[in-house]
């Protein structure tokens, strides 16, 4: 009878012990997909502001080209 029970109790003890790995397990798994989303939105975020500072720096130097070229051409009209 003890033997029963102790059987009884070890296969219980046994069954929970993997339904605690299973458990954990894929809890693991949401957390590594919620790190690897974050990583990728923060990858984007970072493109998103380079983009954006390398659009800026274009938009400066066609500024300042165009700068440049309408004081030439003034410079040009003077002479004349």
């Amino acid at each position: 009878m003890r033997n029963a029970r102790r059987e009884a109790k070890r296969a219980h003890q046994h069954e929970f012990n993997q339904m605690q790995q299973e458990y954990e397990k894929q809890h693991r798994q949401i957390l590594e997909k919620m790190i690897e989303s974050l990583h990728r939105k923060k990858e984007n975020e970072r493109q998103k502001r380079e983009k954006e500072q390398q659009e800026a720096r274009e938009h400066q130097e066609r500024r300042c080209q165009e700068e440049r070229e309408h004081q030439e051409r003034e410079r040009q009209e003077r002479k004349q």
